[in-house]
């Protein structure tokens, strides 16, 4: 294969709308028409008006096998965990959860905007752990917005959450090599993040609309796209300014998957061994309010 500068668009689709707890949805992945990006496992978007004193519908729940990236663009979110963790999200902040052996969570509203309601901007993005640290102690750590490097480049800026982009760092240490950027760039805003050719990659449009060269549609809010292993970097060029861009890349894992619900592990008997730990309280609680 033929290595170019740039990666092509294997893959192009709008996000499938659906409902967490009656908080609004887009499913970027997996769904039909789009399996995992080892080594990530799942993405949805979301971008939606809360009313006021909206309840939380995300009531506590486990996971296991692999870890969570919240990314709070607008609005806020609260956390809690098994691990006594408790706060807010704020706007530009994360929350990066390894649920590993067990962790329980779930999502607050008793903070002020939760009560006042508002636009609710972000993303879940699920990170797979390869079989030797599935079933290593759980952490979680929630990093403010002021703690993200935030890199200037032509055009805008890059927030680079995980890993090494346009020479800034992020303070978070990864389990598996990756990156994740969020970009916010001006219209005609040319952006190129060189990557290994052996990494899988993809892009999701928060805001706005980019074209990715040899693509001749837009790809507009609320839709992603998988990028092929057959360039050196990704490249887009913004058509609005204010226009946002999540970037995700990461070295594949390679391992079977086998994944139920809020569990993901490497065999079927290992699901089985999670529902009876979790039922008997093996990963945690939360404290009764």
């Amino acid at each position: 294969m033929t290595v170019e500068d740039h990666r092509s668009v294997q893959a192009h689709l709008p996000g499938i709308p659906g409902d967490v707890g009656g908080f609004s949805v887009q499913r970027m992945f997996p769904r039909p028409g789009a399996d995992m990006v080892d080594p990530f496992l799942f993405l949805d978007f979301f971008d939606t008006k809360v009313p006021p004193n909206f309840p939380s519908g995300h009531n506590a729940h486990p996971h296991r096998g692999f870890e969570t990236v919240s990314v709070v663009m607008k609005g806020e979110i609260g956390y809690r965990d098994s691990l006594g963790n408790r706060g807010v999200l704020k706007p530009g902040s994360v929350e990066w959860m390894t649920a590993a052996k067990g962790i329980v969570h779930d999502a607050h509203d008793d903070h002020e905007f939760a009560k006042s309601g508002g636009e609710v901007m972000g993303l879940q993005l699920w990170v797979n752990l390869p079989a030797r640290l599935k079933m290593m102690d759980p952490a979680a750590r929630y990093i403010p917005g002021s703690a993200i490097p935030r890199q200037a480049i032509p055009g805008g800026e890059a927030r680079v959450i995980a890993g090494t982009a346009h020479g800034a760092q992020s303070p978070h240490t990864t389990h598996v090599p990756l990156v994740l950027v969020d970009y916010t760039v001006a219209c005609d805003a040319a952006v190129r993040l060189p990557l290994p050719a052996s990494w899988n990659a993809f892009a999701l449009v928060c805001q706005g609309a980019v074209r990715i060269p040899g693509q001749e549609q837009w790809i507009k809010a609320g839709e992603f796209v998988r990028l092929n292993n057959d360039g050196h970097a990704v490249v887009f060029t913004a058509a609005a300014d204010g226009t946002r861009v999540f970037i995700g890349a990461g070295e594949p894992i390679g391992e079977t998957v086998a994944s139920q619900g809020p569990f993901v592990m490497n065999t079927q008997q290992e699901l089985v061994q999670a529902h009876r730990d979790y039922s008997a309280g093996r990963m945690g609680s939360l404290p009764m309010e």
